[in-house]
């Protein structure tokens, strides 16, 4: 028997002996008489079975959590789709991710992220081997959607965003993949490097045309395998050589060593024996004797949590650049009742404003029925909404309670004033002001003539300082109307130019509308 064949064996038989050493007491053998025995095998192998991952993806897909919840499963996708080690994953470039008409494929190479395992061989392009369910294929969907949310035209982001340079928050994100997947497959050992250990040995079953976990593969899953790999169908020695390069692995024979456990496989479907022949072997303890891991059932709460300003505003990027309303809202998993909400109140502030003509042949065709909610949009640089969302995460993760209040919609003019004359309003408009982090020195705050000392009272008790009356630069305020009437003493707020991340009236607008709309709706009032 050939050498490599002997150490084939025994670092099978060295695998089953820790299997079994885990359920019952066991000695160690004297490795060294074992033939095959020049080295220690150090690899850990496990192995579970696609419908295991499938129950572990989806439940992580399910739970609506930024810590571990869609991130948790792409990791385990890229992982078992794609054969990726953890770090290779997390070191993924939105500009390092393809498509080949529908199908994905990765370029996996050394970046600012990551240091490839062995640089020569490990620096490989990625296809998919199998096909994709629905939710895989919208799960994707859903992070490129919105990394080009959150960064615009920035190719060279993460694919996991600020994860991907936190290690804790990695860490963590690990920790609970791989939770999941012992709670599925009932086995305490099994690790998030197993992924590439199963998805190695489905794609050597379909290669070599070898029965993996009781399910012989479909013979058209079988020259879909050998065609991506291979571009032919036919058997070949090129076929061992083409999963290890799938792989990345440096040296010859490292795939076959420590990745298939596919002996047994072999061995019992070359001898051909039918359960019925079978005869027990008096002093054999049969495996069939010992219990088998019991998966657990998740009883995990789903998050409910209202969507923040940051991703509604992530949402009205995603339409400023050519995305239909369900579209967005779906990739970004915002409800799109709320979406419609947010499209609907922007629009008709905008039908208020005035703006320059020539923008308009610049609206994208899924806002050609509101054009004045496009050409608000489209007035805010890429750096413009990278500044207003990552500002919006901060405000986010320092006060997750929304401000609240009436709605502000009709307080806002054609000159992009926010006009108060009420005591609701003034209190609503402090709030939103206060979660934003607008100061009063970033205000304008302007009063008409002859303006009712009551009026004014109540401004100053909501800490807004009246800009003297005289001054040349000071704008008129806005003409409002209440049904037929026309509202004559009124206050008008004006924001100021700075280096705030809301830098001008455009965008204190839409900050403001977005904020009233999510509070309204977390108040039950929407």
């Amino acid at each position: 028997m050939p050498l490599k064949s002997k150490h084939y064996g025994r670092c099978r038989l060295q695998e089953f002996h820790a299997w079994l050493a885990r359920q019952a007491p066991m000695e160690d053998p004297d490795w060294t008489e074992i033939p095959g025995a020049q080295k220690i095998v150090n690899a850990s192998p496990g192995y579970f079975t696609e419908a295991e991952y499938l129950r572990a993806f989806h439940h992580l897909y399910g739970v609506q959590d930024k810590d571990y919840g869609a991130l948790g499963a792409l990791l385990l996708m890229l992982a078992y789709r794609f054969a990726l080690r953890g770090g290779e994953a997390f070191g993924l470039l939105r500009s390092e991710w393809f498509w080949e008409g529908a199908l994905p494929y990765l370029r996996v190479r050394h970046n600012r992220l990551k240091n490839l395992k062995t640089e020569r061989t490990s620096s490989r392009l990625v296809p998919l081997v199998a096909s994709l369910t629905a939710n895989e294929t919208k799960l994707i969907e859903e992070r490129l959607a919105q990394l080009e949310a959150h960064v615009g035209s920035d190719i060279d982001a993460p694919i996991f965003g600020d994860v991907a340079t936190d290690r804790a928050a990695k860490a963590n994100l690990r920790s609970r993949v791989i939770a999941t997947l012992r709670g599925v497959t009932g086995n305490p050992y099994i690790t998030l490097h197993h992924a590439r250990h199963s998805i190695a040995n489905l794609i050597a079953a379909r290669l070599f045309s070898i029965e993996a976990a009781g399910r012989i593969p479909a013979n058209s899953e079988n020259f879909a395998a050998a065609e991506t790999l291979l571009g032919g169908a036919r058997v070949t020695r090129r076929m061992l050589p083409a999963l290890e390069r799938y792989l990345g692995h440096g040296q010859s024979g490292t795939t076959q060593m420590y990745y298939l456990h596919l002996l047994d496989l072999w061995s019992s479907q070359l001898v051909g024996l039918s359960p019925g022949e079978s005869h027990k072997i008096p002093g054999v303890n049969y495996l069939d004797n010992y219990l088998p891991y019991c998966p657990v059932n998740f009883y995990e709460k789903l998050a409910t949590t209202h969507p923040s300003p940051a991703l509604a505003l992530m949402y009205l990027r995603l339409r400023a650049r050519g995305y239909e309303c369900v579209t967005a809202a779906d990739r970004l998993r915002l409800g799109s009742a709320i979406a419609n909400k947010i499209d609907s109140a922007l629009n008709r502030v905008a039908n208020r404003f005035r703006f320059s003509m020539s923008l308009r042949a610049q609206l994208p065709d899924s806002l050609s029925g509101m054009p004045a909610l496009a050409t608000l949009l489209t007035r805010i640089p890429e750096s413009g909404w990278n500044d207003l969302i990552a500002y919006a995460e901060k405000r986010f993760a320092e006060s997750p309670s929304l401000p609240g209040g009436a709605p502000i919609e009709n307080l806002i003019t054609t000159s992009r004033q926010v006009v108060m004359w009420e005591a609701e309003h003034f209190a609503t408009l402090r709030s939103h002001l206060a979660w934003w982090g607008l100061r009063n020195d970033q205000l304008r705050v302007l009063a008409t003539r002859k303006c009712y000392s009551d009026i004014l009272s109540v401004a100053s008790e909501y800490g807004f300082e009246l800009e003297p009356l005289g001054q040349s630069s000071s704008p008129q305020i806005d003409l409002v109307r209440v049904g037929i009437y026309k509202v004559e003493q009124r206050l008008a707020l004006v924001l100021k130019e700075s280096e705030h991340a809301i830098r001008h009236s455009a965008e204190f607008c839409i900050c403001l509308i977005v904020g009233s709309v999510l509070s309204l709706e977390a108040a039950g009032c929407g």
